[in-house]
């Protein structure tokens, strides 16, 4: 999901999603033991949630295995992605 292009930046992770009812929608990315790394903001596109790879004090999370869930009119959507550093 969090790969280099060759350009130094890391590129954020999107996660995009359609919501035809207006609910809030929300989203975490916790870590493998299941706590939490970051809270997803609201991509500038207002169809997506976004990760920069950094926890929630603002420092680089370590490569690995993440799980992500997104809560949205009562749903919640959950999978794993994979942070490459």
């Amino acid at each position: 999901m969090f790969t280099p292009n060759g350009d130094s930046v890391w590129d954020p992770g999107k996660f995009f999603y359609d919501n035809p009812t207006g609910a809030p929608v929300t989203g975490k990315i916790l870590d493998a033991r299941g706590a939490q790394v970051a809270d997803l903001r609201i991509g500038g596109d207002g169809t997506s949630l976004v990760w920069d790879g950094l926890d929630s004090d603002g420092r680089p999370a370590p490569g690995g295995v993440y799980l992500y869930q997104i809560e949205y009119d009562g749903k919640v959507i959950h999978g794993a992605i994979v942070l490459a550093r």
